[in-house]
């Protein structure tokens, strides 16, 4: 959890969101000042759970009822894809990101694309997606699809293969 995340406007847009069954779980984040201040600001909207063994992400992606990635517009982020993405994609979930780097061409057409820091934007983008559950599966089945077809080792390995056969 690092300030270029766009947690802060995350816990914002929860706020603005105001619905006592919808929370923010962060998984992998260390206790340190800055979660403890996301903690404070969203109260008990904010659940931190620490860092976890690598085997276990699809047991806690599997829990979640969407993933959001609202990176911030910042020198760090202009060439970072999370890896997260493609976990989330992988199980199927649908995902809201902002329109930093390359997240609006991986998710389109499976995914919901806000503009960084638009706290509004992202509120009503979480409020689609809880209250339209046939769409929010639907993103869901279409980035899982995207990804086997387009990110999956067996993808990665038709693209690269040819790629080093040049070399060698």
């Amino acid at each position: 959890a690092r300030p270029h995340k766009g947690l802060e406007e995350l816990v914002e847009a929860l706020q603005l969101l105001n619905r006592p069954d919808v929370i923010l779980v962060l998984v992998g984040a260390e206790t340190n000042s800055y979660t403890n201040q996301l903690k404070a600001c969203g109260r008990d909207k904010v659940m931190i759970i620490g860092m976890q063994p690598f085997h276990k992400v699809p047991e806690f992606l599997s829990m979640a009822d969407l993933v959001v990635l609202p990176q911030r517009e910042v020198p760090s982020t202009a060439g970072q894809i999370p890896a997260k993405l493609f976990d989330a994609m992988a199980m199927g979930k649908p995902i809201i990101a902002t329109r930093v780097s390359d997240l609006p061409e991986i998710l389109h057409g499976c995914g919901l694309i806000v503009e960084p820091s638009d706290t509004r934007a992202l509120s009503d983008s979480i409020r689609y997606l809880i209250e339209n559950e046939q769409e929010a599966q639907k993103l869901g089945s279409n980035a899982r699809q995207k990804c086997v077809r387009e990110y999956s080792w067996d993808a990665m390995e038709r693209i690269l293969i040819p790629i080093f056969d040049r070399c060698c």
